[in-house]
């Protein structure tokens, strides 16, 4: 598991205006019960407002053998009282998210100069892969979901 930014306690304000990357490279070989997963920004803990005017993002290349591979641009476990997007938020690989949540969100806002978008890349085989743009998983929640920019995912076909 690898984050440019990782968040496991309370923080009040995180305001981002440049440039977030995280990466996650699989090397040849893996099987299929491996999981890498890759954040721009995990949150495991409490941030009350997250502004994002920049791009946040991440980037998966699988070779060869693919084991299970998501990479999200904002992974939150915890709770995040305000993400705001104006900027872009963006996944690239073979299960990813660009905003991917169980647990709280109380207000998502993406303006309408944010783009909020999950592409599939790298994909050689294996796991059928899945790309979306805002995922809510188990017991996830967003209170508010205001779309005001573009808001988008991916589908896999086989050939």
């Amino acid at each position: 598991i690898t984050s440019a930014i990782y968040n496991a306690g309370s923080v009040g304000t995180v305001a981002n205006a440049g440039n977030i990357l995280s990466t996650q490279d699989t090397l040849v070989g893996g099987s299929s019960s491996q999981l890498y997963s890759a954040s721009g920004l995990r949150n495991d803990g409490t941030i009350g407002t997250l502004t994002n005017s920049g791009t946040i993002s991440t980037d998966s290349t699988v070779s060869v053998v693919i084991p299970i591979v998501i990479t999200n641009a904002i992974t939150n476990t915890g709770t995040i009282g305000t993400l705001s997007n104006s900027g872009k938020l963006s996944a690239t690989g073979t299960s990813n998210n660009a905003v991917s949540t169980s647990g709280t969100i109380g207000t998502l806002t993406n303006a309408a100069t944010g783009t909020i978008t999950a592409a599939l890349g790298g994909f050689n085989g294996g796991n059928i892969p899945a790309a979306n743009g805002v995922n809510v998983e188990g017991n996830g929640n967003i209170g508010t979901l205001a779309n005001a920019g573009t808001i988008s995912g991916a589908t896999w076909t086989s050939t």
